[in-house]
Protein backbone atom coordinates (compact mmCIF):
# COMPACT_ATOMS: atom_id res chain seq x y z
CA UNK A 1 0.00 0.00 0.00
CA UNK A 2 1.32 3.41 -0.97
CA UNK A 3 1.75 5.95 1.80
CA UNK A 4 -0.51 9.01 1.33
CA UNK A 5 1.23 12.31 0.70
CA UNK A 6 0.27 15.73 2.02
CA UNK A 7 -1.03 16.52 -1.48
CA UNK A 8 -3.49 13.61 -1.56
CA UNK A 9 -7.11 14.07 -0.50
CA UNK A 10 -8.18 12.13 2.60
CA UNK A 11 -11.23 9.90 2.74
CA UNK A 12 -14.38 12.06 3.14
CA UNK A 13 -15.06 10.56 6.58
CA UNK A 14 -11.51 11.34 7.69
CA UNK A 15 -11.79 14.85 6.22
CA UNK A 16 -15.01 15.48 8.15
CA UNK A 17 -13.42 14.28 11.40
CA UNK A 18 -10.36 16.46 10.81
CA UNK A 19 -12.63 19.44 10.14
CA UNK A 20 -14.57 18.76 13.34
CA UNK A 21 -11.32 18.62 15.30
CA UNK A 22 -10.01 21.83 13.71
CA UNK A 23 -13.26 23.71 14.41
CA UNK A 24 -13.20 22.58 18.04
CA UNK A 25 -9.56 23.59 18.50
CA UNK A 26 -10.27 27.03 17.04
CA UNK A 27 -13.36 27.55 19.20
CA UNK A 28 -11.66 26.30 22.36
CA UNK A 29 -8.61 28.49 21.70
CA UNK A 30 -10.84 31.53 21.24
CA UNK A 31 -12.70 30.77 24.48
CA UNK A 32 -9.41 30.30 26.31
CA UNK A 33 -8.16 33.62 24.99
CA UNK A 34 -11.36 35.32 26.17
CA UNK A 35 -11.01 33.71 29.60
CA UNK A 36 -7.37 34.74 29.91
CA UNK A 37 -7.48 38.32 28.60
CA UNK A 38 -11.03 39.62 28.88
CA UNK A 39 -11.62 40.04 32.60
CA UNK A 40 -15.15 41.30 31.99
CA UNK A 41 -16.10 38.08 30.17
CA UNK A 42 -18.21 35.64 32.14
CA UNK A 43 -19.02 32.18 30.86
CA UNK A 44 -22.43 30.71 31.64
CA UNK A 45 -22.75 27.10 32.72
CA UNK A 46 -24.40 26.39 29.37
CA UNK A 47 -21.44 27.86 27.46
CA UNK A 48 -18.97 25.88 29.56
CA UNK A 49 -20.96 22.68 29.06
CA UNK A 50 -21.10 23.30 25.32
CA UNK A 51 -17.32 23.85 25.19
CA UNK A 52 -16.77 20.72 27.28
CA UNK A 53 -18.80 18.57 24.90
CA UNK A 54 -17.12 20.12 21.89
CA UNK A 55 -13.72 19.14 23.34
CA UNK A 56 -15.02 15.68 24.24
CA UNK A 57 -16.41 15.11 20.73
CA UNK A 58 -13.21 16.37 19.09
CA UNK A 59 -11.19 13.96 21.23
CA UNK A 60 -13.56 11.14 20.28
CA UNK A 61 -13.22 12.06 16.58
CA UNK A 62 -9.44 12.03 16.90
CA UNK A 63 -9.46 8.63 18.60
CA UNK A 64 -11.43 7.23 15.66
CA UNK A 65 -8.99 8.43 13.01
CA UNK A 66 -5.59 8.71 14.71
CA UNK A 67 -4.21 5.49 13.22
CA UNK A 68 -5.51 6.10 9.70
CA UNK A 69 -2.60 6.57 7.26
CA UNK A 70 -4.20 9.72 5.83
CA UNK A 71 -4.40 11.31 9.27
CA UNK A 72 -0.79 10.42 10.00
CA UNK A 73 0.30 11.91 6.65
CA UNK A 74 -1.46 15.19 7.44
CA UNK A 75 -0.27 15.51 11.04
CA UNK A 76 3.48 15.50 11.67
CA UNK A 77 2.97 15.38 15.45
CA UNK A 78 1.19 12.03 15.16
CA UNK A 79 3.80 10.78 12.71
CA UNK A 80 6.65 11.71 15.05
CA UNK A 81 4.96 10.20 18.10
CA UNK A 82 4.34 6.93 16.22
CA UNK A 83 8.04 6.75 15.30
CA UNK A 84 9.06 7.02 18.94
CA UNK A 85 6.82 4.13 19.92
Amino acid sequence: MEKPSRDSEPDPVIAEQLSKIARAIRRLREAREQADYNLARDFSWEEVEELFWEAFNAHDAFQQIKTDPATIAFDPLIRDRNRRG
